[in-house]
């Protein structure tokens, strides 16, 4: 059985309704575990993330979109655990072949990110993919997710939009199963 890893990095995942729905829909699936970065606080012990990503055959990184860019705490765990001799530099090849899921969540809508299509905001993950030797999957990003009680959205649809990005991941999984 394949062995799926989703990294969660969310600076505040008690904070974000629509991150939790899609994590908490993963972990119910069979091979899926979750690691959250934020149970760290940014201190991450670098040893055990790197042999949960080894033992991994898919790993998603899931996360919301801030400023353009992944937040803080997911630059720090890629720049503290993506080590030469682990996953680049001579004998770094312990991801290679892997599948990457980049699994982007917005506030704003997809189609509002400075008019560049979402995409274009991911090539540098689809790079950092290519440089470890994983393989990188057609990420799923979603958007729309702003809600503020009484003035923007509605919860309900942002909770069933939120469980379609999940099913969205299953089936991508499935397809590299």
């Amino acid at each position: 059985m394949n062995k799926i890893l989703m990294v969660f990095g969310h600076p505040n995942p008690e904070n974000s309704f629509v991150n939790s729905i899609i994590t908490d829909e993963l972990s119910k699936t069979e091979g899926v575990s979750v690691r959250c970065l934020s149970s760290a606080a940014g201190c991450f012990d670098v040893e055990a993330e790197q042999n949960a990503l080894a033992e991994a055959d898919i790993i998603i990184f899931q996360f919301p979109l801030q400023w353009f860019n992944m937040p803080w705490i997911f630059k720090k765990w890629l720049s503290d655990v993506f080590t030469d001799g682990f996953a680049l530099g001579e004998g770094g090849n312990r991801l290679k072949g892997k599948i990457l899921i980049a699994s982007a969540t917005m506030g704003g809508g997809v189609d509002d990110a400075s008019s560049k299509p979402v995409f274009n905001l991911l090539n540098d993950i689809k790079e950092f993919a290519e440089y470890t030797g994983m393989v990188y999957a057609e990420p799923v990003v979603s958007g729309s997710y702003l809600f503020v009680p009484y003035l923007a959205g509605d919860k309900e649809d942002i909770r069933r939009r939120a469980l379609e990005h999940a099913e969205e991941l299953k089936r991508r999984i499935a397809s590299f199963i």
